[in-house]
């Protein structure tokens, strides 16, 4: 079931994960829990938000494009999972991370 979130990048609902492995929606949240120890749709946020960073890491286009990619709904809701997960705004992340990329004494 993981796999099936990490393929298509957290861009998937429980219910069609419920639809596709025949188990309850019900089920399949108490099983996240056991075995990954957060919801499928937590699951789903983290995956979201990781593949929003390799998408600013690769390519630092605008903040709204990488939210579409990335499959949230709106720009809001990218600040706030990204917030949530990473915690901080991904402004704040995209000027520590040219900060870091920009650093003469890294190695």
């Amino acid at each position: 079931m993981t796999n099936k979130i990490l393929m298509h990048s957290g861009n998937i609902s429980i219910r069609d994960i419920s639809t596709e492995f025949c188990y309850s929606e019900k089920h399949i949240r108490r099983l996240f829990l056991q075995y990954v120890g957060v919801s499928p749709k937590n699951f789903s946020r983290i995956v979201r938000v990781n593949y929003a960073l390799r998408l600013l890491q690769n390519n630092a286009s605008k903040l709204i494009d990488t939210a579409a990619q990335a499959g949230f709904f709106d720009q809001p809701h990218f600040n706030h999972d990204f917030r949530m997960i990473c915690g901080l705004s991904p402004k704040e992340y995209m000027q520590n991370m040219s900060l870091f990329y920009n650093d003469a004494f890294k190695m």
